[in-house]
């Protein structure tokens, strides 16, 4: 038996780590932590700001200037947009990993994803590994917190890839 349980990085999301803990341990289940992260989330560090050469001009009464040249205006990354997502998701797992070893005597896998829609992450993980139960809080929004933000919950219930138990703290 294989439960998916996909998290946020918030405590709102490890809400449901104890209720799936409890229900996996006497089936002897495995519970895979799932974490997704948007393209966006995983940004390039910039390296620090500095003016290394200048271009030599001087004001009309001979005063000297110092104008930094383009290329110190935009200081190269310090990483790249791979090592950037790359970053991100070595991130992920270790957050994955902490939460894993607070679910004493279950085994646990982790799985970080980056990608745009985290609940067709969610549901495309749960094709690929055959879960048996998703897992997962819900904010329970309305109105038009609703309509902007959208469900992940609700999209992944809709999916109907496997049961899902939707707890709301």
């Amino acid at each position: 038996m294989r439960f998916l349980v996909p998290l946020d990085g918030t405590q709102f999301s490890e809400a449901i780590l104890e209720p799936v803990a409890r229900a996996a341990k006497p089936l002897g289940a495995t519970i895979e932590l799932l974490a997704v992260r948007k393209p966006e989330q995983a940004r390039e560090t910039p390296s620090s700001f500095n003016y290394r050469e200048t271009v030599p001009a001087a004001a009309p009464n001979g005063t000297r200037l110092h104008i930094p040249t383009t290329a110190d205006l935009v200081p190269p990354p310090a990483e790249t947009r791979e090592q950037a997502v790359e970053r991100a998701e070595a991130e992920l797992r270790d957050y994955l990993v902490q939460r894993a070893h607070q679910l004493e005597g279950i085994t646990c896998e982790v799985r970080a994803i980056i990608a745009h829609d985290a609940a067709e992450a969610i549901i495309k993980e749960a094709k690929a590994t055959g879960a048996d139960l998703i897992a997962m809080t819900t904010h329970g929004r309305h109105g038009i917190s609703h309509l902007i933000n959208g469900s992940v919950t609700e999209k992944v219930i809709r999916s109907g890839v496997a049961p899902v138990l939707v707890l709301k703290p």
